[in-house]
């Protein structure tokens, strides 16, 4: 692995990922669209993909089908995002990232909303480049040739997780739709057992590579770098990029509906709600 990380071509991919995710840092403020990042990391993973797939020196079926499991997890991501944006515009997320900034809660203190929203892309771009790039760099530069459990079961593993994210948004999209539910708070399918459950089936997503590429660890080193992409997908998701805001725009939203789904339902794992006091 160390081998593709010094090489010129990984580089070059890596330069052009960071400059494409700064294009687009910059053009989120005449589209008046910060959200824009969330176009930038899917469409950065699925290039990603290619680039592996395409120069890649292992022999077998599981460099075709790893990068092809990462593709298209990345048009979905893309086309949601696309769906999304044209319907409602900016996220409203976005505001509170500028209001925590603005009170001096940016990287290093830093309270300038530009400067917070590039590291907040860079973030993105090297978070692709160098961690959730090992599964593919290990699959399409190693030497296994077989295609055995571990990627039997890492297919399996993304194709579960993969439907059964589609069908939580799905969920959500049906209940939003129901004007007789406005304000109120879905714990429909599999939102009564999680307040999350599209994020603990992309973290099964990302779980899902690495259990696909366990064959090809070569060293601790490698282990680790491949430990490091559900534990990192973990972090984004809980602790970063994904619950905190988005359970503070709900809560500004729906007041003490969502407050008492909070105190019932599991926040991220999905398990049986509580019994909700009288």
């Amino acid at each position: 692995m160390m081998d593709v990380f010094q090489s010129l071509g990984f580089w070059v991919f890596a330069g052009i990922h960071v400059l494409y995710m700064a294009g687009l840092w910059a053009l989120r403020v005449p589209l008046k669209n910060a959200g824009l990042v969330d176009w930038g990391w899917p469409s950065g993973f699925t290039a990603m993909a290619l680039y592996f797939a395409l120069s890649g020196t292992a022999d077998g079926l599981a460099h075709v089908v790893l990068p092809t499991l990462y593709g298209i997890c990345g048009i979905r991501f893309l086309l949601g995002w696309r769906v999304r944006d044209k319907k409602y515009g900016e996220d409203r997320r976005w505001n509170l990232w500028r209001e925590k900034w603005r009170a001096g809660q940016g990287l290093f203190g830093v309270k300038n909303i530009h400067v917070n929203f590039f590291f907040f892309y860079q973030a993105q771009a090297l978070t692709n480049v160098f961690v959730f790039s090992v599964p593919l760099i290990l699959v399409c530069y190693g030497e296994r040739t077989t295609f055995g459990f571990f990627e039997a079961a890492g297919t399996a593993l993304w194709a579960l997780c993969f439907v059964c994210e589609n069908i939580a948004d799905h969920q959500l999209r049906s209940f939003k739709k129901d004007k007789s539910l406005r304000g109120q708070v879905c714990t429909k399918g599999f939102w009564k057992y999680s307040r999350h459950p599209n994020y603990f089936f992309e973290l099964g997503i990302w779980t899902s590579y690495a259990v696909f590429a366990i064959p090809s660890v070569g060293g601790p080193f490698e282990a680790f770098a491949l430990a490091a992409v559900p534990a990192l997908a973990y972090f984004y998701l809980v602790s970063f990029t994904g619950i905190p805001m988005n359970e503070k725009a709900s809560l500004q939203r729906r007041g003490e509906s969502y407050a008492a789904y909070q105190r019932t339902t599991s926040r991220f794992f999905p398990w049986f709600p509580k019994i909700r006091e009288p």
